[in-house]
């Protein structure tokens, strides 16, 4: 699903409703689903929001500071990791305000996880598995002639699905391969 055409063609094959949608930031998916999927709740790509964050950071210091970063949403519940991110916004908010406020950005949106059974949490945490599967794709594809889903995972949360088709096109001869 990639921005407004993406989500209006899951409106015309039938979706009224999506669980969870999972992004990168990327302000016109969440334009699109917003306005399409109003009630849908949202979680912030960890992996993106963690390069976000440690790129404010002296790479020198990365290594120090990225086990306390993870460690916010590794954290069992939802309360400790709470706990987690206000410790770390007040241990670095004045070292690194930049970083700390690229952290506080999204941070409704970076807990949003624990609202889901915790066998779905490393599913539903970052992009990174459609971004694979749209890196394998792609190179196989003209870019005229195929969508990649790049930005946004959306299935139901009972799991993943066992193959993901990335290529919407019907004249695409790679379709069943994707």
């Amino acid at each position: 699903m990639d921005g407004p055409g993406g989500s209006q063609d899951l409106r015309s094959r039938g979706a009224t409703q999506i669980d969870l949608i999972v992004t990168d930031g990327h302000d016109g998916l969440l334009s699109a689903v917003s306005q399409l999927f109003s009630a849908t709740p949202r979680q912030r790509c960890l992996v993106h929001k963690q390069r976000n964050v440690l790129n404010a950071i002296p790479r020198r210091e990365r290594s120090d500071i990225q086990p306390e970063l993870v460690g916010i949403w590794d954290q069992p519940t939802k309360q400790e990791a709470f706990i987690q991110l206000a410790a770390f916004k007040a241990k670095y908010g004045k070292r690194y305000p930049e970083a700390v406020r690229s952290l506080a950005e999204d941070e409704e949106h970076l807990l949003t996880f624990y609202a889901f059974p915790a066998a779905m949490h490393r599913y539903i945490q970052t992009t990174n598995a459609i971004e694979s599967l749209g890196s394998q794709c792609a190179p196989t594809h003209r870019s005229d002639r195929c969508l990649v889903l790049w930005r946004a995972v959306a299935w139901p949360l009972s799991g993943p699905p066992s193959r993901i088709s990335a290529c919407t096109n019907s004249l695409c001869d790679e379709r069943e391969s994707c």
